[in-house]
């Protein structure tokens, strides 16, 4: 992952000085996110200032260096995240006659927002969080993937326009942070979590997934903003019929399994070694076993399990890992809650009570030991029924 960060000033309050020093603090406040390299970028009027913590994973010269412009700097962006689509929308670009100087993903973004903002989103298929500032329109734009796998926190308080990747730049921000949001409050005891917009405090914002917000400003103020959805998941069920278009069962499960080798393969698009979290589950055995037997890659996998744990599925996994021929690795543990508790909270950020929350951090420390990215099988459970509670949630909704 990377980390952005950004301040619109749009009452001209900050000195070019006192802009780039916040928006350092900021961006150096999440390292963590990105270890490789940073960045940093001012507009020429003192306007704007960009931030960017880089891990490398496409294109790993400085050239990828973010914030990064186009041909001539009138779009600039500051994007966490990867498009999975961005080798197709490069050739397109450059038949248009776009100069590219890099291989990344990002200065396909660039391109894109010379355009309509609205198009330009619509056409990423990925995952990610970004901020574009277009200073012919004086804009700026913020959008969010379509299933919110990236974050992205903003807040206006004293003149300035923050927004970030992680709540803890934006507690920098003179007068943004002080107070606790009640229904984010609410929102966590009742989902344990605070559902977006809201966010644990009063003065900030998660941008929902699947939007986009706008800024327009003149030299002292905001004079329009607009907030758009761009994507709208809608669940069904569809029964026991089989959809018209497959001819029978086996027509439905090739078109699946065709669907997964996309995915996983959109999925190995860097520069560096690939590696995969293996539960012992079906959905992180099936992004395994496709990645080995169908796209020829022989990742090193990850599982942990803990000691004297019945439940644990470390041992499932192992015997997943030797079917499939990986190089395996497991860390078995007997953490305490106890003493994590200062470090999980500390690396979530706001309030979450999610379980899982202890051993994917074990995981993902472990794991980035080895390699730089790893898939894992996250989002098969909710779209799959593979929990009771989901398929139970869906009867509801069908029977009030």
């Amino acid at each position: 992952m990377c980390g952005i960060v950004g301040l619109l000033n749009f009452e001209k309050r900050y000195t070019p000085e006192q802009l780039k020093g916040l928006t350092l603090a900021m961006r150096d406040a999440i390292t963590h996110r990105g270890p490789d390299d940073a960045g940093l970028w001012t507009s020429d009027d003192g306007l704007v200032c960009f931030g960017h913590r880089r891990l490398s994973i496409v294109d790993l010269r400085p050239e990828g260096r973010q914030p990064m412009g186009n041909e001539d700097h009138s779009v600039m962006v500051t994007f966490n995240g990867e498009i999975y689509n961005y080798a197709e929308l490069t050739r397109r670009l450059k038949d248009e006659g776009h100069v590219f100087r890099t291989r990344t993903d990002t200065e396909a973004i660039c391109h894109l927002f010379e355009g309509d903002p609205d198009r330009a989103v619509e056409q990423l298929e990925g995952m990610f969080g970004l901020g574009v500032w277009r200073s012919r329109e004086r804009e700026l734009i913020l959008a969010r993937d379509p299933f919110g796998k990236k974050p992205l926190y903003y807040g206006i308080a004293n003149g300035l326009l923050a927004f970030a990747s992680e709540l803890r730049c934006l507690e920098l921000v003179p007068g943004l942070c002080g107070d606790i949001d009640e229904v984010g409050l609410q929102l966590y005891l009742l989902l344990q979590y605070a559902h977006a917009p809201r966010t644990i405090y009063r003065g900030v914002h998660k941008l929902e997934p699947g939007c986009t917000a706008r800024f327009r400003c003149d030299d002292r103020r905001i004079v329009r903003s607009t907030y758009r959805r761009y994507f709208q998941f809608q669940p069904s069920e569809p029964g026991w019929r089989k959809p018209a278009h497959y001819a029978n069962e086996e027509t439905a499960v090739e078109t699946l399994r065709q669907h997964v080798i996309a995915a996983v393969r959109d999925r190995l698009m860097g520069d560096v070694p690939y590696g995969a979290f293996l539960s012992g589950g079906i959905d992180s055995s099936l992004v395994v076993a496709t990645m080995v037997k169908e796209l020829g890659v022989r990742p090193k996998t990850f599982s942990i399990g803990f000691k004297d744990a019945p439940d644990s599925e470390h041992l499932a996994a192992r015997h997943i890992a030797q079917t499939l021929g990986t190089e395996h690795h497991e860390l078995i543990v007997e953490p305490s809650a106890v003493d994590l508790l200062p470090v999980i909270a500390d690396a979530l950020d706001e309030p979450n009570g999610d379980s899982s929350c202890l051993p994917v951090y074990l995981l993902s420390e472990f794991t980035r030991r080895h390699v730089t990215v790893a898939l894992s099988g996250d989002g098969g459970d909710e779209m799959f029924g593979g929990y009771n509670r989901y398929t139970q949630t869906l009867e509801e909704a069908q029977n009030p």
